[in-house]
């Protein structure tokens, strides 16, 4: 959270921070109740291996987007080299 939460700020627009906030608080909490279920469920389902697999596959998919996902102030800088 201490390092997600300022790189969070720094993509919203400037102004509208609650409901980008609210959204993200929503995310978070989210899956802090719904993802042990979700986690029993697969375990009981097709065992302790298919949940590291499925781990493993959602944090891929999250670092695919975290190196899409680019700040302004990077965006600002590649854009003031031209």
């Amino acid at each position: 959270m201490s390092v997600a939460y300022p790189f969070f700020l720094g993509l919203i627009p400037k102004y509208k921070t609650a409901g980008f906030v609210g959204i993200y608080m929503a995310c978070q909490n989210g899956t802090l109740l719904i993802g042990p279920a979700i986690g029993g469920i697969v375990i009981d389902c097709f065992g302790y291996v298919a949940l590291f697999v499925c781990s493993a596959l959602f944090v891929f998919a999250g670092l695919c987007v975290f190196l899409t996902v680019q700040s302004p102030q990077t965006t600002a800088g590649s854009e003031q080299g031209r």
